[in-house]
């Protein structure tokens, strides 16, 4: 079912990219519209997971180098029977994690160094959202859309 939603979102977005387009330039400006559509889709899908890690700045790490962060992450994949996401940790200090990618299959989990203080119960409920949304595919859902929106936007912004 949810790639059935994905679809329609998906689908749903670019109607409304190449309308812009054509309302901003007419035949060629839905041609466009519907070229960066098509090419914003296919970047977000495959490559969303390692731009925004690059953008946050996060560097790939080890298990044993936070085995107290692998063992949970690990006891959560297996009880949400999804295979172990790659690890990142992000330079800023701030307790905050996040998932990302296109699936449970294709992601990586980052963590910032100063999450390790929490207890193990707030560790758990913080990953296990984090990988849920993955497992759910909630996170491709917000970064198609954030994509097709910000192409619309700058459609708009030619037209002017």
């Amino acid at each position: 079912m949810n790639a059935l939603k994905m679809t329609f979102l998906m689908t749903f977005l670019t109607v409304i990219a190449v309308r812009v387009g054509r309302t901003v330039g007419g035949t060629d400006g839905a041609l466009i519209a519907l070229m960066i559509a098509l090419v914003g889709h296919g970047i977000h899908y495959w490559f969303i997971d390692k731009i925004i890690l690059r953008i946050r700045g996060a560097k790939k790490i080890q298990p044993n180098d936070v085995p107290r962060l692998y063992r949970i992450v690990q006891d959560l994949t297996c009880r949400a029977q999804m295979p172990m996401p790659k690890f990142y940790l992000l330079p800023k200090q701030a307790g905050t994690a996040f998932a990302t990618g296109r699936d449970e299959k294709h992601a990586a989990v980052a963590i910032t160094q100063d999450i390790q203080s929490l207890d193990e119960t707030k560790l758990k409920d913080m990953l296990g959202r984090e990988l849920s949304r993955l497992k759910n595919r909630d996170r491709l859902g917000g970064t198609i859309t954030a994509g097709v929106t910000g192409a619309i936007s700058a459609l708009i912004n030619i037209g002017k």
